[in-house]
């Protein structure tokens, strides 16, 4: 069985038009410090996600495939699951609780 290369992100707060520049830049630096096979957002601790928030996750995930990174997001608050959900996204986003 082999093990993989994963990298976790703990993220925290909103994400949203104020914050999102910040959770990006804090993504990229771990997706271009050591590419991963998996990377794992951890939101934990991430009490809403709006429309900014939301195109920051899909705009995540599309940059993650086109350098042949698994993203998987864990621990997602009933709030935030609840947005993905209304969005469609919980069938393409790996969701991971």
């Amino acid at each position: 069985m082999s093990s993989q290369r994963v990298t976790i992100v703990d993220l925290a707060g909103e994400i949203d038009i104020r914050t999102a520049s910040e959770a990006q830049a804090k993504v990229s630096s771990a997706l271009t410090a050591e590419t991963p096979e998996v990377l794992m957002l951890d939101l934990t601790q991430v009490s809403f996600l709006d429309s900014v928030g939301i195109g920051f996750l899909v705009g995540l995930n599309q940059q993650a495939q086109d350098v042949g990174v698994a993203l998987r997001l864990r621990n997602l608050q009933p709030q935030v699951h609840r947005v993905l959900a209304a969005t469609g996204l919980v069938g393409v986003l790996q969701i991971e609780q």
